[in-house]
């Protein structure tokens, strides 16, 4: 193991109780499962779930960077390329 994935560690578990708003969500999904409805599958049948351009509605409202990486960028980076080490100036001959 090295040094980096040694520090990973579990958070402790929280102090405090979480929130009223938080408590009655879940308490109400969990009611929803026992009388068999699956969230999923409402998800699934909505029609704006089916959108084709949800993938990049998705994108532009969580500001996903879609050519992004979890990993660090000490042992990735995508950023670190450059113009010409691309498809595009491959075939361009721009190399």
């Amino acid at each position: 193991m090295n040094g980096q994935q040694a520090a990973v560690r579990v958070p402790p578990s929280p102090t405090g109780e979480c929130s009223p708003t938080l408590l009655c969500k879940f308490t109400r999904f969990f009611e929803r499962k026992e009388d068999g409805l699956d969230i999923n599958t409402m998800i699934k049948e909505r029609r704006d779930f089916r959108n084709p351009s949800l993938y990049e509605n998705l994108v532009d409202s969580f500001c996903i960077d879609e050519k992004g990486t979890n990993f660090t960028s000490e042992v990735f980076d995508p950023k670190a390329f450059q113009p010409e080490d691309f498809y595009t100036a491959l075939v361009m001959g721009n190399f």
